[in-house]
């Protein structure tokens, strides 16, 4: 039965000689960014649109205390703009030409802190960096003639 003792061994030399072992606690957890697999409001030409895509930080309670930035890479229909709030990415606007749209959201979390024991920031992230690609669909206005 010395084989488990020699596995005790190897972890407890392994976590000594790393040189944050908080980062691997943190790792353990798994916490990282993610935006929400969502399918967008369809909207119409000439209509007001709006809708938001959510980001989170998995396997944390507190998504709030992060601070989240976003980028779009793709297209949008005139008459839509993109915004932040928070953990939103707000779409919005009134849209002036039909079609599909087709863009990716970048998503940087950053969650870095003061540990309150060092002048080191600290991260409790084991990835910081999200993307998703999205849809959006815009239609005509339809007119019943009667």
């Amino acid at each position: 039965m010395q084989k488990p003792s020699i596995y005790y061994g190897l972890f407890f030399l392994f976590i000594i000689l790393c040189s944050s072992c908080e980062d691997i606690i943190d790792c353990i957890i798994n916490r990282y960014p993610v935006l929400i697999e969502k399918n967008l409001k369809v909207g119409t030409v000439d209509e007001y649109y709006s809708d938001f895509i959510l980001a989170e930080v998995k396997n944390d309670s507190d998504d709030d205390s992060y601070s989240y930035y976003f980028s779009l890479l793709g297209d949008l229909p005139n008459g839509i703009q993109w915004s932040e709030d928070d953990r939103k990415l707000i779409l919005e606007g009134i849209p002036t030409e039909k079609g599909r749209f087709y863009f990716t959201v970048e998503l940087f979390v950053d969650g870095r802190y003061y540990d309150g024991n060092s002048d080191n920031m600290r991260d409790p992230l084991c990835d910081d960096e999200a993307s998703r690609s999205y849809v959006l669909i815009i239609n005509w206005h339809i007119v019943l003639v009667v």
